[in-house]
């Protein structure tokens, strides 16, 4: 039988929508997921990384318009936002990630992200 947590005890999470910005289209999201991890190590190495707990919320991947939320520790969302801009290739291809809001939210992190693309967010060329 699984201990229940208090809510004070639990891990807060915020949650930062993503777009990727390249001249071809990522084959993956576990290449996506891989990259993010891998740029969090650079930056904050891996005590940091495992701090931020940064995962891309498999069931938010957009592979057509290649948007995502990220869920992270609230502590270390500056951190996280900081790895996704100091990434630059993800599988051989040169990308920009650009943040489109946070949120403690899913569903408002969602929306931010989908009124990125519909004010006229940056084309991704496709």
């Amino acid at each position: 039988m699984a201990i229940k947590q208090k809510p004070s005890a639990r891990e807060k999470k915020r949650y930062v929508g993503f777009e990727i910005i390249s001249k071809s289209r990522i084959p993956s999201l576990s290449k996506v997921q891989k990259q993010i991890v891998l740029s969090m190590i650079q930056y904050k190495g891996e005590l940091g990384a495992s701090q931020a707990g940064a995962i891309v919320v498999p069931e938010r991947w957009d592979q057509d318009h290649q948007q995502g939320i990220l869920r992270v520790n609230r502590k270390r969302v500056n951190d996280a936002i900081a790895a996704l801009t100091l990434t630059r290739r993800i599988d051989g291809g040169e990308v920009v990630i650009r943040t489109t809001g946070t949120s403690g939210m899913i569903a408002k992190a969602q929306n931010k992200r989908g009124r990125a693309l519909l004010v006229g967010g940056i084309s991704n060329g496709g």
